[in-house]
């Protein structure tokens, strides 16, 4: 990704204590999380962990290792929603214009849970977004682990409205501790 994208920031990434949008975090909390936790099973589209990595497409790989996957809340209606309010204070973080491509939408991890380091593809990740929505009250403090573009490791811990912002296809960033809690969830 070096070669191909240009460095938008001098680190790579910006945290952003409380400022998500108070409204929208708050319809999040409710639909999202509330929803979600309550009727995953037709709510939500994860991997089996039966099936084998090349016989799932890229889109849908959830990149989770451990007992229990992340679980996916379908909401498109919500992530655009996301994409359009969050949109401007990405472009503030990188001081000009961007045109939002995608968002992973909402997930839900679950106790054990682990993100693998990974890089974002190129097309349609190249400055992304964390919001945290919230976790279980028995979550221990669970850092996103990254690279910065200087080759600095940095653990990242957030709290219900922190935004997150980062070249995603630039910086290995993952979740390699297992969850200590029932559950936390972001949208990305």
């Amino acid at each position: 990704a070096a070669h191909v994208v240009p460095n938008w920031t001098a680190t790579g990434f910006g945290l952003c204590p409380q400022c998500g949008p108070p409204e929208l975090l708050a319809t999040l909390q409710q639909s999202v999380i509330q929803e979600g936790l309550r009727h995953y099973d037709s709510t939500t589209v994860s991997v089996p962990n039966e099936i084998p990595w090349h016989g799932v497409e890229l889109e849908h790989r959830d990149f989770t290792d451990g007992p229990v996957p992340a679980l996916f809340v379908h909401r498109p209606e919500l992530v655009e929603r996301v994409l359009r309010e969050l949109q401007p204070l990405v472009e503030a973080w990188v001081q000009r214009p961007i045109q939002a491509q995608q968002a992973y939408g909402f997930r839900i991890y679950q106790a054990h849970s682990k993100l693998y380091m990974h890089l974002d593809k190129s097309q349609t990740h190249v400055l992304s977004v964390i919001f945290h929505l919230d976790h279980s009250i028995d979550a221990a403090p669970w850092p996103l682990v990254m690279e910065d573009l200087h080759g600095q490791t940095h653990h990242v811990y957030m709290a219900p409205g922190d935004l997150l912002f980062y070249e995603s296809s630039k910086l290995l960033h993952g979740r390699p501790q297992p969850l200590n809690g029932s559950w936390y969830s972001s949208v990305y």
